[in-house]
């Protein structure tokens, strides 16, 4: 049987799909997310905006979809991950998984419905169920070629 380093599939499927997310909000978005008062509070904003002066330019080149739906995907990819890792052996593991998508999904609804601030869109669910999916496949295939072992 094979064992998979379990900090390694941490890094791959967790910290830098969300690093990536991260990268998009900062470098790229639009100022009035709750991310720029953060930066202000502690410190950073004039050394994010400074950052910012050389790399919003680029942000008419990337697509949308990558701008604005792959960071929510993204999120519900790398939570859906880690809630797979640590539910993994359990009885109820779908839906521990399915956690992510589920606040994703949710998200979304009360964007629709004017329950918190935010631009309900379409795409955002076909993308974050592009996401759950490709975290449930990733745990199928997991446990098809590992035999259960982290």
């Amino acid at each position: 049987m094979k064992k998979t380093n379990i900090t390694s599939i941490i890094i791959f499927h967790c910290v830098i799909p969300l690093l990536i997310g991260f990268i998009i909000y900062v470098l790229f978005r639009d100022k009035n997310i709750q991310l720029f008062i953060f930066f202000e509070r502690i410190g950073v904003s004039n050394f994010i905006n400074n950052i910012r002066e050389h790399t919003l330019p680029f942000s008419e080149y990337i697509p949308k979809l990558i701008l604005y739906n792959l960071p929510d995907a993204i999120w519900v990819y790398s939570f859906s991950i880690i809630m797979g890792i640590i539910w993994y052996r359990t009885r109820y593991f779908i839906y521990w998984l399915s956690i992510g998508f589920v606040l994703g999904l949710s998200s979304e609804l009360c964007q629709l419905f004017n329950i918190i601030k935010g631009t309900f869109c379409r795409v955002d669910l076909f993308f974050n169920i592009f996401a759950f999916v490709l975290a449930y496949k990733y745990f199928t295939n997991y446990r098809r070629s590992h035999r259960y072992e982290f």
